[in-house]
């Protein structure tokens, strides 16, 4: 895929994230926000008939007990003194309304709210419900005392005697009037008890399939006794869970909100930094997608290429980016000794086999700062050499004088790459803080002259006066020249006059790739000037002529 295909997948890949952590949260926070108000109207529903089922169990142990006290009657039944004891029982208990006696064959035959009944008395139902222990019960008997109402009445029986009690005194736990509430006995299930707002069908629906009544608008919870056989069923309206939600609902979007938006912010943050320079410089890195280009250096007098230096060079999306810009964000972000370390991979790699059949010609690769400080660099470059035929020589260091802001660090690490054999180079001479006490006392081999120093030869300038003193200073000191961006052959006529040997600018070559490169140092021109030199022939170097870019005196200082 193309780097910017790549790189606007990328774009439409961070905007899609970013709307999934933005929206994702939102509806996350509605749906929380949803569930935790359902729990919480569940939780309250609870509570309710918690308290509807401890009213329930209440009224039905009273009953239950009524029911076992009747039954302790030793004497005769229905008799005035039996009437009494039935009465102080109907007031002394604040749930029962009525208790009397029933014979075997299905008549009343006492009450204490109406007395003995005659043998015309109503003949009482078989019984709607039979539980355990011998408990039955009626739930649709009409009241004995007003026979001819509608009104709903729940009775209670046991051998023979009974207990009347309203059914509404089991169903006013509720003091919401738009809970419902229905109580059941439960072996086997019957519902005997409702309020006003409740319906019975759908009671009795919630109640068969365990509270889940399907497309209905209300929520329903039960409860069961641990005691009794009786459960009740408490309801409300689904939409008293909406006024919930909202109450609910900022708070999670708020918090939702602030979510998706941390989550937002780091995402473009690693994007920014995917898509940033440092990030396409550091992928670019991992990835070996960093290029060398080589530009020659030459013998001034013979015009052949003797070496050439490494530049590192980087396309990115198809534009080249200028080493000025990405060699700085690389010392910036920590990645400037990868760098190197890339740069000289690729040497090996493209120019090894070259360098292993050309034992005089070499490359200089440019160290930063940072390897200035520590051996680090030498145990790569040893390392990496150590795996070929390559000589130690052959493979020259170039050092800036920003790098000798530590100069006593840096002067026992370029005196260790001297010790094995790698030739030292001052890069850019005369732009830094150009101290001749530190050429003194570094471990140097060449000086090159800065293109800034060599544009202005042949022009009325203040600084056109320093390529000479550079020079000079070399000669003075032992040292090589090698002087940068030559353009003009009036510029590298003035240098052989003034005693510079080697040069390097688009005079003679641009930066190559390294097959161009061996093409240049193999081309008519390196022949004809080896054969020259030599005096044979055959490809060679004159007897006279000095190592390639060793110093002009014939000699390296230590």
């Amino acid at each position: 895929m193309p780097a910017k295909a790549k790189r606007n997948l990328l774009i439409l890949l961070a905007a899609v994230l970013v709307l999934i952590v933005v929206l994702g949260p939102l509806g996350l926070g509605v749906f929380v926000a949803q569930r935790t108000s359902e729990r919480s109207e569940y939780a309250k529903l609870g509570v309710r008939a918690d308290y509807a089922l401890k009213r329930a169990d209440t009224v039905a142990s009273n009953l239950y007990g009524v029911l076992r006290e009747l039954d302790q009657w030793k004497g005769e039944r229905c008799t005035p003194k039996h009437l009494d004891h039935l009465r102080d029982l109907a007031l002394e208990n604040r749930f029962v309304q009525d208790a009397g006696v029933f014979a075997d064959d299905g008549r009343w035959l006492c009450s204490s709210l109406v007395g003995v009944l005659s043998g015309s008395a109503p003949q009482v139902s078989p019984p709607d419900w039979r539980g355990d222990h011998g408990i039955v019960g009626w739930f649709k008997m009409p009241r004995l005392s007003q026979a001819a109402s509608t009104r709903r009445t729940l009775v209670l029986g046991y051998d023979h005697f009974y207990v009347e009690l309203d059914p509404d005194v089991l169903v006013d736990a509720i003091d919401d009037y738009d809970r419902g509430i229905g109580v059941f006995v439960t072996t086997p299930p019957h519902l005997v008890a409702w309020n006003a707002v409740a319906n019975p069908e759908r009671l009795q629906a919630a109640f068969d399939s365990g509270g889940v009544v399907p497309g209905s608008d209300r929520f329903y919870v039960i409860r069961r006794s641990r005691v009794l056989p009786i459960a009740v069923v408490v309801s409300e309206p689904k939409s008293q869970l909406l006024v919930v939600w909202r109450n609910n609902v900022w708070g999670w979007l708020i918090a939702s909100l602030a979510v998706g938006a941390t989550l937002a912010w780091l995402i473009i943050r690693v994007f920014r930094a995917r898509l940033s320079l440092d990030g396409e410089l550091r992928r670019a890195i991992r990835r070996d997608e960093i290029g060398v280009a080589y530009q020659p250096i030459v013998d001034l007098e013979t015009r052949a290429c003797v070496g050439a230096e490494a530049l590192a060079r980087w396309h990115l999306h198809g534009a080249a980016i200028a080493p000025d810009v990405f060699i700085v964000a690389a010392e910036h972000n920590g990645l400037i000794r990868a760098l190197t370390d890339r740069v000289l991979e690729r040497i090996v790699r493209e120019l090894g086999d070259f360098l292993e059949a050309h034992r005089d010609f070499y490359v200089s690769i440019n160290v930063s700062a940072e390897d200035l400080t520590s051996r680090r660099f030498l145990d790569v470059l040893t390392r990496t050499l150590g795996r070929t035929e390559i000589r130690a020589a052959q493979i020259r260091i170039e050092a800036t004088e920003r790098g000798f802001i530590d100069a006593d660090a840096a002067r026992e690490v370029l005196k260790a790459f001297r010790e094995a054999g790698h030739p030292i180079y001052i890069d850019d001479f005369g732009t830094g803080y150009s101290s001749l006490s530190y050429l003194q006392t570094l471990p140097v081999d060449v000086l090159k002259i800065d293109k800034s120093f060599v544009d202005t030869i042949g022009y009325e300038a203040v600084s056109s006066s320093v390529a000479p003193h550079i020079i000079e200073i070399g000669r003075a000191l032992g040292l090589g020249v090698v002087a940068e961006g030559v353009e003009r052959e009036d510029q590298a006529r003035y240098l052989i006059e003034r005693g510079a040997r080697y040069a390097q600018g688009w005079l003679f070559s641009k930066a190559l790739p390294a097959e161009a490169l061996v093409r240049f140092v193999q081309g008519p021109a390196a022949v004809a000037a080896t054969e020259q030199s030599s005096g044979t022939g055959r490809r060679g170097r004159a007897r006279d002529a000095r190592r390639p870019g060793a110093p002009s005196s014939g000699q390296s200082r230590v």
